[in-house]
């Protein structure tokens, strides 16, 4: 990014980096569309505005929130790397434009219908065009894989809306979205780690320089790919759990390789790490149980039947009394402990067969098998009489 394209730009200082209205917006986005979540699926409806609640909360934590992450940083980075005059002025406004019409779109799918499908797979498809564009024009050969994975996010959420509620091609497309922002991670924190790094560690004169990019990082890239593309297809296979934990494990050594804890201490620092830390030991120690995927019961109980459960049962106001499961402390009563997985009854509340019941989710990415090998929660509530 020049500095003669960013005073010679006269408009709001918003739309002066690519990273602004995404960035700013995005997360607002995600504090409101969480807490939106949150009322729906504690209420028991399973439903926002009238579309699929939680459809509506996967594809916009993956293809609004995600998404706009990704635009904000790439719009301000590519520049830099192409040497090109950054995106500005009424051209983000349009693109920004794009997707905000698409959250609202989104909400209003249930009365747009397609419409609403257009709208938002809109931003996704313009952004790739853009991105792939910039490079081209810039001749900067060595970022097509980043042009790659942003028109795999496009596919992706064209995908996620074809394939429908609870289909197969829905699934894969969200295991893709979240795949293709992991490879560019990946690929991206190899440069601008490294080199952050080195430079702090030059104005200071200390540590060791971090390594430069070479085979090692490429084997290590290489295989994440193989890694995240047997998340993709084979999800449910041992093997692919052992190919992520592989592919974690190198990652690890090869974030160590660029000397990152060589930049010292401050409060700021042992902050983060600690509440890293902490996260994952929660994510770790959270206590589920096991379901198969395979399991009919799995697949009908909807999160409706769980919600009605949990409203009617009598004991439910009390999570030391014995009854029902309690996801949000991690607690199973002991009279639930003998019923068969998936059995939902009392107050009239019934098995559905929306394919959706896949328990409570803390995270609903690993819950729905995401992340091959981890147990999943009870498929449903215990029946229990008033």
């Amino acid at each position: 990014m020049t500095a003669a394209a960013i005073k010679v730009y006269p408009g709001s200082t918003l739309f002066s980096f690519g990273f602004r209205p995404f960035f700013l917006f995005g997360a607002a986005w995600a504090g409101l569309a969480v807490p939106v979540w949150a009322l729906v699926y504690i209420g028991g409806g399973g439903r926002v505005l009238g579309a699929p609640g939680r459809d509506w909360h996967v594809h916009e934590m993956l293809f609004g929130y995600l998404a706009a992450v990704i635009a904000g940083f790439l719009l301000t980075a590519v520049p830099n790397w192409t040497g090109r005059p950054p995106i500005t002025g009424r051209p983000l406004i349009a693109l920004f434009g794009l997707w905000a019409a698409g959250r609202v779109a989104m909400l209003l799918q249930a009365r747009l219908g397609a419409a609403a499908v257009a709208i938002d797979a809109m931003f996704l498809v313009v952004f790739a065009a853009v991105i792939w564009r910039e490079i081209l024009a810039g001749r900067g050969w060595r970022n097509l894989p980043v042009c790659a994975m942003v028109t795999l996010l496009a596919l992706a959420n064209v995908g996620f809306h074809l394939g429908g509620e609870g289909s197969t091609l829905a699934a894969v497309c969200e295991r893709l979205v979240l795949a293709a922002p992991a490879m560019l991670i990946a690929l991206i924190a190899g440069r601008i780690i490294p080199s952050f790094t080195r430079n702090w560690l030059a104005v200071h004169n200390v540590g060791t320089w971090p390594a430069t990019f070479g085979r090692f990082d490429q084997a290590v890239l290489a295989a994440t790919g193989v890694a995240l593309l047997a998340l993709i297809c084979a999800p449910d296979l041992g093997a692919t759990g052992a190919l992520l934990i592989a592919a974690g494990v190198a990652n690890a050594g090869r974030l160590a390789r660029w000397r990152g804890l060589s930049t010292g201490r401050g409060p700021g620092v042992d902050l983060a790490r600690r509440l890293c830390v902490a996260c994952c030991g929660v994510a770790v120690a959270w206590p589920v149980d096991p379901v198969p995927s395979g399991d009919p019961a799995f697949q009908r109980c909807t999160r409706a039947d769980r919600g009605r459960l949990w409203r009617d049962d009598p004991r439910g106001d009390d999570p030391n009394q014995p009854g029902p499961y309690w996801p949000a402390l991690g607690r199973r009563s002991q009279d639930d402990a003998d019923l068969p997985h998936g059995e939902c009854g009392g107050s009239g509340a019934g098995c559905g067969a929306d394919g959706q019941g896949s328990g409570a989710h803390s995270a609903w990415s690993v819950r729905r098998g995401l992340v091959p090998g981890l147990p999943r929660f009870r498929s449903c509530l215990p029946a229990h009489s008033p």
